[in-house]
């Protein structure tokens, strides 16, 4: 009967660890991502140029050969689509006041929503904001940052149109 219960808080702990380290980074600070990084830096700086190099190797190596086993690949798919489509419904509700619905014709389906930028400067933002002309990349950088203003959601529809009549009026103006 002991042995059970050992089992039982044995496997309860291992269970939140493993909620734990999943969830770490999601509830850092950003004193304590700052932290992080300074420590990261100040440990490679320990390091010669060519041990640096030697780390990164060895873990691009190692991550290569994971990423040959199908049942990672499967897993690391998996996780990455529930990444995207959280980041993604996070920022659709964020700025559409949480009804996550486009701002003119009021259709709710998340899988034709689009943000729109407000000052028409696609993107130029996306590259300032994620480092990179990428929707997720975007959708999550907008996270971290704190869904900062400029930006509405419309379906694709409605972004479409909204840009013919950009570039009409542009055309009008310059004939």
């Amino acid at each position: 009967m002991a042995t059970d219960h050992t089992t039982d808080a044995t496997l309860v702990r291992q269970n939140y660890l493993r909620e734990y380290r999943r969830n770490y980074h999601k509830n850092l600070t950003p004193q304590q991502r700052e932290a992080k990084r300074h420590y990261e830096e100040l440990r490679n700086r320990r390091l010669t140029p060519a041990q640096v190099q030697v780390r990164q190797a060895y873990g691009r190596a190692k991550m290569r050969e994971r990423r040959k086993d199908p049942a990672y690949a499967m897993q690391y798919a998996k996780y990455n689509r529930a990444h995207r489509d959280s980041a993604k419904e996070g920022c659709m509700n964020m700025y559409s006041n949480g009804d996550a619905c486009c701002a003119i014709c009021r259709i709710a389906d998340i899988d034709v929503l689009t943000l729109d930028h407000l000052e028409n400067d696609g993107p130029v933002h996306r590259k300032a904001i994620a480092g990179q002309n990428n929707v997720s990349g975007f959708y999550t950088r907008l996270r971290t940052l704190g869904y900062p203003p400029g930006l509405q959601v419309l379906c694709f529809n409605c972004n479409s149109k909204k840009e013919l009549v950009r570039k009409r009026s542009i055309r009008h103006v310059l004939s």
